[in-house]
């Protein structure tokens, strides 16, 4: 299978999207279309790649496998948002990211 339909896949289950759910989003009559394109039988227009991606809180890039940083011989995929925080935190003052290191401790209790 191709790695863009897994990873559509992946994201929608990891969101808990039925596959009728994410063809509502992307505007698909019914799940048949997005059953075609996780299965790899339909291909995805172009113009469609940033919707699948809005829909499912990803980016583009990620869907494409474009969005990928290698760690110990694993890929992980970073999503923009996360990426947006690992630039802001690097920009942070010592002090300020204790703090922030703080919250996030509270936040995932």
């Amino acid at each position: 299978m191709n790695d863009i339909y897994s990873r559509i896949k992946s994201k929608r289950e990891e969101l808990g999207y039925s596959q009728e759910e994410l063809a509502t989003k992307l505007g698909y009559k019914n799940r048949s279309s997005v059953h075609k394109i996780e299965m790899g039988v339909n291909d995805i227009p172009q113009s469609k790649i940033e919707a699948f991606a809005k829909a499912l809180k990803t980016t583009p890039a990620y869907l494409m496998g474009w969005d990928e940083e290698i760690e110990n011989d694993k890929i992980t995929y970073i999503s923009k948002d996360k990426k947006d925080c690992i630039e802001a935190i690097e920009e942070l003052s010592a002090d300020d990211l204790r703090i922030v290191m703080d919250m996030i401790n509270r936040l995932k209790k």
